[in-house]
């Protein structure tokens, strides 16, 4: 290999170490192929600016996780799925590329006629729509914790806002929702205190007890319609990476690059140097103008990054302030319908899992379960190295296929599990997965669900205790419990997500993932069982496989998503602000909003902005 091409080789994905590294002087380092750090790293090239995008883990993405693990019936979403907001910039985007989508719910209580279904709530054996008595309650209680904490604010010429000031500077008074609602008295009953914990607090990964009434009253302005996508968030990776793509002269991107080491140095005034030095835990070394971390909260406050100079105290104190909530997300496989046919978002005042909410009916699609890649015939680069289908990186001018072969590689299972039971999950036209690669030129494996922190439970790794269950009941019986329950290829699944943060996220991560499913398993029947002419345990019955993905367990992330916590006030807005114009911070936890997708798109944006402003000054 010449020297021309082990330049190119480490253009996608391959490491440059040490000297070879410091050659190449960028504009920009951006730590976290997430997708702030993509938003902003694309946009940064499109400036003109010379962009090296650093990532810890084997895909871009972040907490974009969509994986196929039931080939042939479509990509599942174990991470960011939602569209929130009709206003967001997000929506609008998917307006403009004509990306399908479809509505989920609305997440005002308001009842519309959604493609998805109704809100529902249950507790203490009562299952009702989002008309009925409690959630009634739950609308009317919430609409008063806004009230109160809008009466312990300045007068309304002096407008408060989640910065955490006034017009006129004043701080604004925080509580939390737990607080309010004892001191005003808001809502008597346990069930309703239950259902507003689990329709707001628990989504937004905060106990009741700690959950910001500032952030939940002021923390939005995009419109409460939530909305998904027909496919998947693949799609939004899939524009970002071919814009990459587009770019790669200017935008060098290099996976398997965990940062542990950043340096920056002010310049002195009239002074135009190298201000900056990245180091990579293998060594490899980065010089820029300017870094930009986008990497989670939950990673910045292991602390995994050494920065020098440290972190002045204002941004060290925000991190001790804030809080990265857990989540976990669980996904569960069904021969026949559960629940009701209307069913949209199921919130739970007294259950492990605190929200459900219903995915699109799957049915098995041959031309999506294909496995083999190819690039085209005009790729002109197919550099492999290393052993056991290593694969080297691509070059500048490999196509755009290729590309995404290496940055959004597929997820799923290296392999069938044992057993007759997993051999009819999948159809006899499907092809076998295999750990080894397919038909890509560079040699890429598949990342396995392991790999990304996804656990998967088919029916035979439970059907003892499923087998327990029934008979003691004596609904049913063993035999029964034995008969397929796998979608084939001529037959629908229908699929429903779990969700659960904060503490209850923390008490499953000690239960084992067969554990998981069958609690929510066990939920679900006690809901749907022996209603409309349902079987008593309907889900245990038609049980067909589950996916689980703590986020707090993964290594590159640490958590799920920022928690409103009580008077963090100025934190995340202490993110927002460069340290001596070398340093910069971007991603959810540094937006003042509640966090979505979305929001972390936004940071990227408002970061690119003082990045550029910072290099043309220069």
């Amino acid at each position: 290999m010449d020297s021309s091409q082990k330049e190119q080789s480490s253009t996608v994905d391959g490491p440059a170490t040490g000297a070879a590294a410091l050659k190449e002087m960028y504009d920009v380092t951006v730590v976290g192929a997430g997708i702030s750090g993509l938003v902003a790293a694309c946009s940064l090239a499109e400036q003109g600016k010379k962009v090296c995008l650093l990532e810890a883990d084997r895909r871009v993405g972040g907490r974009i996780l969509s994986v196929d693990a039931y080939p042939g019936f479509g990509l599942i979403d174990m991470g960011g799925e939602l569209l929130e907001g009709q206003d967001s910039p997000l929506t609008r985007m998917a307006e403009e590329n004509g990306w399908s989508k479809h509505e989920v719910f609305d997440d005002q209580f308001v009842t519309l006629p959604r493609r998805s279904g109704r809100s529902m709530y249950y507790s203490a054996g009562s299952l009702e729509y989002d008309d009925g008595k409690l959630f009634k309650s739950v609308s009317t209680a919430w609409s008063q914790v806004e009230e109160s904490w809008r009466a312990m604010q300045p007068p309304a010429a002096d407008t408060p806002n989640i910065k955490g000031d006034s017009a006129s500077g004043t701080e604004v008074k925080d509580d939390s929702v737990a607080q309010l609602l004892k001191d005003k008295s808001i809502i008597e009953s346990d069930i309703g205190y239950q259902l507003l914990a689990s329709t707001i607090c628990q989504r937004d990964g905060v106990d009741i007890e700690n959950c910001s009434a500032a952030m939940e009253s002021e923390g939005w302005d995009y419109g409460s319609l939530v909305q998904r996508f027909d496919g998947s968030f693949r799609v939004l990776l899939d524009f970002y990476v071919t814009k990459a793509h587009r770019l790669r002269n200017l935008l060098t991107v290099k996976l398997e690059q965990e940062v542990t080491y950043v340096s920056t140095n002010k310049a002195a005034d009239g002074q135009q140097q190298c201000r900056c030095l990245v180091r990579t835990s293998d060594d490899s070394l980065y010089r820029s103008s300017v870094v930009l971390i986008t990497v989670p909260l939950g990673v910045l406050k292991l602390p995994r990054i050494v920065f020098y100079p440290p972190l002045p105290d204002r941004i060290q104190s925000s991190l001790r302030s804030m809080a990265m909530g857990n989540a976990l997300k669980l996904h569960l496989r069904f021969a026949v319908r559960v629940w009701p046919a209307d069913l949209g978002i199921l919130y739970i005042a007294d259950g492990f899992f605190k929200q459900f909410w219903v995915d699109a009916p799957r049915r098995f699609n041959a031309q999506s379960a294909e496995t083999t890649f190819k690039c085209k015939a005009e790729c002109p680069t197919r550099i492999t190295t290393g052993g056991a289908g290593a694969c080297g990186g691509c070059s500048r001018d490999c196509c755009l296929p290729c590309w995404k072969r290496h940055l959004l590689p597929q997820v799923r299972q290296a392999s069938l599990p044992a057993g007759s039971a997993s051999k009819a999950e999948t159809p006899a036209s499907l092809p076998a997965v295999s750990s080894s690669a397919s038909a890509c030129c560079c040699s890429c494996p598949h990342l396995e669900l392991s790999a990304v922190g996804v656990h998967i439970v088919q029916r035979e790794d439970v059907l003892p205790q499923l087998e327990a269950s029934l008979e003691n009941s004596g609904h049913s019986t063993p035999s029964s419990c034995r008969q397929q329950r796998t979608p084939d290829s001529g037959s629908e699944c229908y699929c429903i997500f779990g969700f659960a943060t904060n503490i209850v996220a923390d008490l499953m991560e000690e239960e084992c993932p067969s554990a998981m499913v069958l609690k929510a398993l066990d939920q679900l029947d006690t809901m749907f069982g022996n209603r409309g002419g349902s079987p008593a345990q309907p889900a245990t019955e038609s049980f067909a496989g589950a996916m689980l993905c703590c986020w707090g367990q993964q290594q590159f992330t640490q958590g799920g998503y920022r928690a409103p916590t009580v008077n963090v006030g100025k934190a995340q807005q202490q993110f927002s602000q460069p340290v001596d114009d070398c340093l910069f911070f971007a991603g959810e936890h540094t937006h003042q909003y509640l966090s979505s997708v979305h929001t972390a798109m936004e940071s990227g944006t408002r970061a690119v902005e003082q990045i550029m402003s910072t290099l043309k000054a220069t």
